[in-house]
């Protein structure tokens, strides 16, 4: 076993709370503000209760959906491919955009913290790319070069968003993820709208 797997796990927890924070704090203030403003304008309150509705039920999608993708027997019993690949089926059936995967050389069983590692940096990349780049398809490559494990996701945007943006907190928590195995983190925009992010992990244990 990896001495980087309890730190592996730790920051798993972290970004899974992070994330948790982030969603259900953001719609539950609204939900508050929609249920007080009902309570002050008796015209109003009908409309307001559809709209409260409607956030509730994108809540209870947003759970069901989130406890698939952290549900990853899969990646314990089979391994990454077969876990990215159940990934990629869900993923295109919620967004309708379809996800060119291409892979070489990857070792069947790798360490747990590398495995969950790129599992993670794919799902919140293409999550990232369908909220804010507009795209119909998403290339992502997997390959082992050497010592090395080689990752690259690239989108193509339709112009109605910007592609890139450095702030967000999903690629806050693949930063994180790719810092804390020894890894390095380039991201490309090419000249027409559109992102290229390539991760280099290191195939050893850290």
């Amino acid at each position: 076993m990896c001495q980087g797997f309890a730190r592996v796990e730790e920051a798993e927890c972290r970004l899974v709370a992070r994330e948790l924070h982030d969603v259900m704090g953001q719609s539950s203030t609204l939900l508050k503000l929609l249920l007080h403003r009902a309570a002050r304008a008796p015209d109003e309150t009908a409309a307001l209760l559809k709209e409260a509705g409607t956030i509730v039920d994108e809540i209870v999608s947003w759970s069901r959906n989130f406890m698939l993708d952290f549900q990853i027997q899969i990646l314990r019993e089979r391994g990454l491919l077969p876990a990215l690949l159940a990934h990629f089926q869900r993923y295109t059936a919620r967004t309708h955009v379809r996800v060119n995967f291409e892979h070489a050389d990857v070792p069947d069983r790798l360490p747990y913290e590398k495995s969950i590692a790129v599992y993670r940096i794919i799902q919140e990349s293409l999550a990232d790319a369908a909220r804010y780049a507009g795209i119909a398809e998403v290339n992502v490559q997997l390959r082992a070069v050497g010592d090395s494990l080689c990752l690259q996701v690239c989108s193509q945007s339709k112009g109605e968003g910007p592609a890139v943006d450095e702030g967000r907190s999903g690629l806050t928590g693949i930063v994180e993820r790719v810092q804390l195995l020894g890894g390095d983190l380039r991201l490309d925009t090419p000249e027409h709208s559109g992102t290229c992010m390539v991760v280099r992990l290191p195939l050893a244990c850290s």
